[in-house]
């Protein structure tokens, strides 16, 4: 029996052997093939590669100051050559990758397979490129194209004019009042719901759903999310489900709640026309565009994510506006000034402004730019091999465009980290010429916002109407003295202006017996991290056949880890910027053996995804994988290439494309009207009212829910859903997916927990403003909206789906509200740093204005300097620094990089409108940053024109009626204010509020 024993043992060694052999040899050889040549990158240490290289608080700057000494396109490593991750630091390597080559138009797996688990891969910002994706993009940017976007006009106009009421009534936090605002805006396009059913719960939705996102996405957590997807549910601790539960239910009430509400809404006959409405054929829009009409989930699907991403990204820009205008107060000045010029003292600025509003155009641009929402913006992912300068960048390779590199670019934008909307203006007069930031913070390629142009209306509408009505002043401390302030950003999914102080009081410019009034103390923001979608390679056979490819340069890295810690955790586009200085503006890092393509300058960004947009518009296959996992992979966004992502971003575009997206203009004006009587109420956060104010915008638009209907449950499921996507996209468990199995109680463990919550927060991001909608239109309350009329359309559409229609319809409030309140939140914070921005935007506002009325969109061509403002504030301010990665090697544009180039935009970091104008108008040889900040290729944001409008409309509202101020201290001296953003899939100004909001009159 022993000798038996004995000759089993043997037998089954030499077995095991044999097998290891035969596991081996295919590794030994590819290995023998060569290593890729990967752009250049810092060296790595062994096993953790270069994560001490990106360890600062912002990985955008650590991975800018890379590019300087790498070159724009970087490369980095992390777990040896198992994580690449390319990092494009300028806005040539975007173009050249993310616009000119569409094979970089996908999404890391890990992101894909996140969201489907957490639940978020409702929204198509999160899904692969695939034909699903298609749809679903389709059904939004058919809503929210140039062509289309102007139907929503009276949405925002009517939110924008209750904002405005808001702060007169000085009641609330300002973050409160720009949620709710935003809230109502979206809602109301989106979904329909009446502006009076919008409320505080709204405001909660989005809140909650942005802080799951950031924690579920936290590149901390990683390892997090590897557990909950590969252990069994019964080897899963209580709090990994716990996390786990959070997180899906978090992102099921972001489809959910305001899809419940446009169902009440529709039973009690209140529900307004929206793009749910439409999608669904229940009430179509008077539109000209082909409608292609999803399922009732497709429609909730999209609905939520236009929602969800509407929201919260315009709160960080309206927040940033506010600190803008405190910091800037000239600037302030000069944007009233056109605004009382064009629109005068007898009424507010409209959407037919803003062509009369250079300046007002000019300081969201800067706004934009100045403040970068999504630093590094979502990663890309390669659809198949290729080469760019010499350089390998292997399928399946994530790249991240370095969004805040690109926008503070000191070639393209002299002294970029100032706040000048000048910079956008030549002869007074937008500068076609100036890189325009809204061409990079809203994506690159077939990846682009399709709800840009939303955003950019709902944007104008909101700060016009804030500048002519109000002054934005410094908060007084104890003694009556400014107390300085000094801008941070807050790191997460979406990022925000975090501000310590407070605006004290507004001065109301066009009301003048309402006098000085005390407004808000808004509430410390809550900190969210942005992750990079990448994903680990599980086979050493594959990381070492990649050795042999001929990539993009980079750092060294350290064995198995890469290039981890060459990238700065907080603000990794800088990094990447800094390694496109020493390795070119295409550079290749290896995280964790993953490829990386980081393009930096926009001539890689429009070779690559313009050019190329055929094989770079995928998603990486972990961000599709993730996204599926958690449930979000109903946003087109993170949908792979296929029909799926052109079928859902065609509903989107055709209705938000440049011809159409004046149908949205009075939502727009509406909505930032609300939010300036917002704002006038006083004792709110700023960053909730700009959140509420988008989140009403977009969900009107998108589902056609009134106003009303939109309250703070949908900013706590916005806030809920970019918390979510930041938590459970964590690039660790993307790049290491083994991680997403552990047990919590184990080291590194604890991601797999909030799966469930995850989850339940995508489907309810999803389903909530769709079931909203569905009551609003049986109430006949609902509004004509991107959903009713893709809903009209159902039966003429094929395979679309209601599914694929919800999914439209919720990225489009998703993406829109979360990054138009980032842009909006940083030109709060741009005006306070550079006030003679705001003085000059306030001067041009009153001048084309006047004092009688508010901006509206069609002051903007007489407003160049407005409009340079919103070009500088998306150079400034990328909404996401490094986009969203295309696959399959993970291609990434570091819009930041692209929007911080000195040599197209001289002094980047200042923020300077005028860089934009030329004679007094919008000069068109400077580069506009919505050209880059709003995706490259096939993957750029359809709702890309409604962005730009709704930035045009509010920051010209807000620049008209207030002044923004530095707050002051307890000795009555101005707080200093200091510009800082944090890192997630969305930026937000991390600085607290140190400043007031003063109406003008």
């Amino acid at each position: 029996m022993d000798y038996w024993a004995s000759d089993h043992r043997i037998a089954s060694l030499h077995g095991a052997l044999f097998i290891l052999l035969l596991c081996l040899l295919p590794i030994a050889l590819r290995a023998l093939r060569g290593r890729p040549r990967l752009p250049p990158g810092p060296n790595g240490l062994p096993v953790i590669g270069n994560k001490f290289d990106l360890a600062s608080e912002a990985t955008w700057i650590a991975l800018r100051d890379l590019s300087r000494k790498y070159g724009d396109v970087i490369s980095l490593r992390a777990l040896g050559e198992t994580i690449i991750v390319t990092v494009l630091n300028s806005m040539t390597a975007a173009t050249e990758l993310l616009e000119k080559r569409s094979i970089h138009s996908g999404r890391p797996s890990s992101i894909i397979s996140l969201s489907e688990m957490l639940g978020w891969n409702f929204s198509f910002g999160f899904k692969g490129y695939t034909d699903e994706w298609r749809r679903e993009r389709r059904l939004l940017w058919q809503y929210f194209h140039p062509n289309t976007v102007q139907h929503w006009h009276a949405v925002q106009l009517r939110e924008a004019r209750r904002f405005l009421q808001y702060l007169l009534r000085n009641q609330c936090e300002l973050n409160d009042i720009i949620k709710l605002s935003l809230c109502r805006a979206l809602l109301g396009a989106t979904y329909g719901i009446p502006a009076k059913d919008v409320k505080m719960r709204h405001v909660d939705l989005l809140t909650e759903g942005e802080t799951g996102i950031s924690e579920a996405y936290d590149p901390a957590s990683f390892h997090i999310t590897w557990l909950m997807r590969n252990l069994p549910s019964w080897l899963l601790t209580a709090g990994l489900k716990g996390k786990l539960a959070r997180w899906r239910s978090q992102s099921k009430a972001v489809v959910e709640v305001p899809f419940e509400d446009w169902q009440n809404a529709l039973k009690q006959g209140v529900a307004e026309s929206s793009m749910l409405s439409d999608l669904l054929g229940i009430a179509p829009l008077p539109t000209q565009v082909t409608r292609e009409i999803g399922d009732k989930d497709k429609a909730k699907a999209v609905a939520a994510t236009a929602f969800f991403a509407g929201s919260d990204t315009t709160v960080g820009t309206f927040h940033a506006f506010f600190c803008a205008m405190i910091l800037y107060p000239e600037i302030q000045k000069r944007a009233q000034e056109e605004l009382d010029a064009v629109v005068g003292s007898d009424r507010l600025p409209e959407h037919a402004d803003r062509p009369s509003l250079p300046y007002i155009n000019a300081l969201i641009k800067e706004l934009i730019r100045w403040y970068n929402i999504l630093p590094l913006g979502l990663p890309h992912c390669s659809l198949e091999d290729d080469k760019y300068r010499g350089w390998d960048i292997p399928r399946g390779s994530t790249v991240v465009a370095n969004l805040w590199a690109i926008l503070h670019d000191d070639e393209r934008y002299p002294e970029p980290d100032t706040f000048k909307p000048e910079r956008f203006l030549k002869n007074g007069q937008i500068d076609e010429d100036v890189l325009d930031p809204g061409s990079v913070v809203f994506g690159f390629g077939r990846r682009f916002c399709p709800g840009k142009h939303f955003a950019d209306d709902t944007i104008f509408i909101n700060i016009a109407s804030v500048l002519h009505a109000f002054d934005i002043m410094p908060a007084l401390d104890g003694q009556g003295e400014p107390i300085p302030v000094v801008p941070k950003i807050v790191p997460g999914f979406v990022s925000y202006v975090l501000i310590l102080s407070v605006w004290q009081h507004l001065l109301m410019r066009l009301l003048e017996n309402l006098g000085a009034i005390q407004v808000f103390n808004p509430r410390a923001i809550e900190h969210v991290r942005v992750s990079s979608a990448v994903r680990v390679r599980r086979s050493l056979a594959h990381v070492w056949a990649k050795r042999k490819r001929c990539l993009p340069p980079g750092p060294p890295g350290l064995p198995l880890l890469g290039n981890v810690y060459d990238i700065s955790q907080d603000a990794p586009w800088v990094s990447y910027r800094d390694l496109a200085a020493q390795y070119g503006d295409v550079i290749c890092v290896l995280l964790v053996g993953h490829p990386v393509i980081v393009l930096n300058s926009t001539d890689a960004d429009a070779d690559l995804l313009e050019k190329r947009s055929a094989i770079y518009s995928d998603r990486p296959k972990s961000l599709v994988s993730l996204s599926r996992l958690l449930h979000w992979i109903w946003m087109f966004s993170v949908k792979p290439y296929g029909d799926d992502w052109r079928d859902s971003r065609r509903l989107l575009w055709q209705s938000i494309q440049p011809s159409t997206v004046a149908q949205w203009h009075p939502i727009q004006l509406r909505e930032s009207r609300h939010f300036l009587r917002y704002l006038l109420q006083g004792n709110y956060d700023l960053q909730e009212a700009i959140r509420l104010s988008l989140c009403r915008t977009l969900l009107s638009v998108a589902y056609g829910l009134p106003a009303e209907y939109v309250d703070g449950r949908y900013v706590d499921l916005l806030r809920e859903a970019d918390n979510t996507l930041t938590q459970a996209l964590d690039p660790a468990v993307m790049f290491i997916p083994f991680l997403r199995y552990l047990p919590s109680w184990f080291p590194g463990g604890g991601w797999k927990s909030g799966i469930e919550r995850w989850r339940a927060v995508a489907v309810l991001t999803r389903d909530l403003p769709y079931q909203d909608t569905l009551q609003a239109m049986q109430n006949g309350k609902a509004e004509p909206s991107l959903l009713s009329e893709l809903l009209g359309d159902l039966d003429t559409m094929g395979e679309i789906d209601e599914e694929c229609v919800k999914g439209v319809c919720s990225t489009m409030f998703v993406a829109g509200a979360d990054t138009t309140a980032s842009l909006f939140h940083a030109f709060f914070c741009a005006m306070v740093l550079h006030p003679e921005a705001q003085q000059r935007a306030q001067a041009e506002l009153d001048a084309v204005i006047g004092l009688d009325r508010l901006p509206e969109h069609a002051d903007k061509p007489s407003c160049p300097y407005v409009s340079a403002l919103v070009k500088e504030l998306l150079r400034w301010h990328p909404v996401s620094p490094l986009g969203v990665a295309h696959r399959y090697a993970t291609v990434m544009t570091n819009i930041w990089a692209i929007m911080r180039d000195p040599e197209r935009f001289p002094e980047p970091d200042r923020f300077r409108p005028e860089r934009f104008l030329k004679e007094g108008e919008l000069d068109s040889d400077v580069l506009d940053p919505s050209d880059i900040v709003f995706g490259s290729g096939r993957r750029i944001c359809p709702g890309r024109y409604f962005a730009e409008d709704a930035l045009f409309i509010n920051i010209a509202s807000v620049l008209h009626v207030f002044n923004i101020t530095p707050a002051l201290n307890e000795n009555g001296i101005p707080v200093a204010v200091e510009y800082k953003i944090g890192a997630g899939l969305i930026s937000y100004v991390t600085t607290p509020e140190l400043f007031f909001v003063l109406n003008r009159s």
